[in-house]
Order: structure tokens, then C-alpha cells, then sequence
């Protein structure tokens, strides 16, 4: 989750999915998601239970994007799904 940025020292963490459960219900817009999976958990599975759990909190559109390279920024991830209603 990077609004609000989650940091320990000068370094970004990651979040588990109860973590982001609870600073997603403190967003007050919830339009889009960005869930950026590692290499080696990009299952429709793993897609799915995240679906489930951001739309219970309001999210109408979730972007899955692939951690593909180190040290690649967000920008340039590889995009491996979009779900939910259209951004107008």
C-alpha cells in the first residue's frame, strides 16, 4: 500500500492482507486498487481472495500488476489483470 507510504526507516514494507484491510477502510476513496503480486504468486486464486477482500471494503476496481524486475518502478510493472467497473 503506498497511500498513505508504509516505511521502516528508509525502507518501504509490504503489507499483509489484514494490514491492508485495515488501512484501506481509513481511505476515503476507493475507486481503484493496485495489488502488485512477486513473480511467483500470481494465481487466479491469489487474485480472487484479493478481490474478495478489497471489494468488502468498497473498492469497485482492482489492478493486479507483476513485481517482475528488481528495482523496476510501479510505472513500468507489468500489468496481469484488471477487474471491476471502468474508471470514467
Amino acid at each position: 500500500m503506498l497511500k498513505p507510504l508504509q516505511m521502516e526507516g528508509r525502507f518501504i514494507t509490504t503489507l499483509d492482507k489484514g494490514g491492508v484491510l485495515d488501512l484501506a477502510t481509513q481511505q476515503s476513496g476507493r475507486e481503484l486498487a493496485v495489488v502488485i503480486l512477486l513473480r511467483s504468486n500470481t494465481s487466479d486464486d491469489v487474485k480472487q481472495d484479493w478481490m474478495h477482500i478489497l471489494k468488502e471494503v468498497g473498492y469497485k476496481r482492482v489492478v493486479f500488476l507483476r513485481a517482475d524486475t528488481p528495482g523496476l518502478k510501479i510505472n513500468g510493472l507489468p500489468v496481469l489483470d484488471c477487474i471491476g467497473a471502468k474508471a470514467t
